[in-house]
């Protein structure tokens, strides 16, 4: 009887506070949804007993209402940080992939400064951090070519001296950057 008594003033509140909103509200086109609003407040002081009855665990209508937008927000921002940090690891490793690429040109043009390179990375996000998979080095040494025709006799002499130079770029790299040497590849820029 005392929560039928308790709803029943509720509800007369609820109406008298309605009628005052309405009759301070000026006439222009926010009143329709000043109504509106209104109209739900009502709503849900007439409703909330009668869902208090077929909720098990005691909660009001607000309170529940309040709980779940909760639950949807704490859900979208977790989403919402899913998907930037997945960005941020996509623009990070391409930032690290073109720094590997800049660092490793300035490398080797220390160590052999009569030759152009280009370099080509590939790297990946682990566990928190950055590695290189793999690197591909293309090497144009800029000496005078001789026409090939000619040196018919040397072409192994000189396949022998590129393959020293390609083993040679491979272990300098390796030893700076700490990888495998089966991890990089030289090939000859055309």
């Amino acid at each position: 009887m005392e929560s039928l008594k308790t709803w029943v003033i509720n509800i007369c509140a609820a109406v008298f506070f309605i009628t005052a909103v309405e009759l301070i509200l000026p006439d222009n086109s926010l009143k329709k949804y000043s109504k509106f609003v209104l109209g739900l407040i009502l709503i849900t002081v007439v409703m909330n007993p009668i869902l208090k009855l077929f909720n098990n665990n005691g909660r009001n209508m607000l309170e529940t209402i309040e709980s779940n937008t909760k639950a949807l927000s704490m859900y979208e921002s977790r989403k919402d940080i899913n998907i930037y940090k997945d960005k941020n690891i996509e623009n990070t490793l391409k930032v690290f992939q073109m720094n590997i690429n800049l660092g490793c040109e300035k490398l080797l043009k220390e160590k052999y400064p009569n030759a152009e390179f280009k370099v080509e990375s590939q790297a990946y996000y682990e566990e928190g951090d950055y590695k290189i998979k793999s690197l591909s080095i293309g090497i144009n040494d800029r000496k005078i070519k001789t026409i090939e025709k000619v040196v018919v006799k040397s072409e192994g002499l000189q396949k022998d001296e590129k393959d020293k130079n390609h083993e040679d770029i491979k272990k300098h790299l390796a030893s700076q950057l700490n990888m495998e040497e089966k991890n990089i590849t030289v090939y000859n820029l055309k």
